[in-house]
């Protein structure tokens, strides 16, 4: 395997490439059907249960829509917040504010308001996180306590969301994993499956 390659592939982990022998052409494949590279921000403000920002290299706040997700809505312009919007907006706020994430993107860079729409892994030791992906079955905890998840999961997961279709049935990364994550929450009667049905 070409270097380049190799190097390509551990930054795909979640894709299921490590430890398997990866054809150039599939990897090509894969990147071009990507709208731009993973990007690491750190998060400046959090807005509810799937809207976040960062600051650009220019100072300019960026707003990220995860995808996938529709959490929701909190309190806004004198609308009451939606069943469960206030949780999941706490929830959302309390992991990633002031945390550096990774951002991984997909088809589709952004959505009809011009947000810019991705997946976000989060990397770290916290022991009460550790904890939520324990409990949960969430994919990338390890035996020494650190962890490396995909936040958009997590959040379907603990119930504070529910799977966005149109995003997930557009999107070749995470699909599979998300819908997993809806049938496991609403089964389980986490969050918004209990509170709010």
């Amino acid at each position: 395997m070409k270097q380049s390659n190799y190097l390509l592939c551990l930054s795909l982990t979640f894709l299921g490439c490590a430890g398997m022998e990866v054809v150039e052409d599939d990897i090509e494949m894969v990147v071009e059907t990507w709208c731009a590279p993973n990007k690491q921000v750190e998060v400046t403000a959090v807005y509810d249960g799937d809207t976040f920002t960062y600051i650009d290299d220019d100072g300019v706040a960026q707003k990220i829509r995860m995808l996938g997700v529709a959490a929701p809505e909190v309190e806004s312009n004198g609308e009451p917040a939606d069943c469960y919007g206030d949780e999941a907006g706490a929830f959302l706020r309390d992991l990633v504010l002031n945390e550096e994430v990774e951002l991984q993107f997909d088809r589709e860079c952004t959505d009809i308001y011009q947000r810019t729409l991705a997946w976000v892994v989060l990397r770290g030791d916290d022991p009460q996180v550790a904890g939520w992906l324990q409990e949960t079955q969430t994919v990338g905890l390890q035996s020494d306590g650190s962890y490396e998840f995909l936040v958009n999961e997590l959040l379907v997961r603990l119930g504070y969301a529910e799977v966005f279709r149109g995003e997930v049935d557009k999107s070749e990364r995470y699909a599979e994993q998300m819908s997993i994550a809806e049938d496991e929450a609403e089964s389980q009667q986490r969050g918004l499956w209990q509170v709010c049905q």
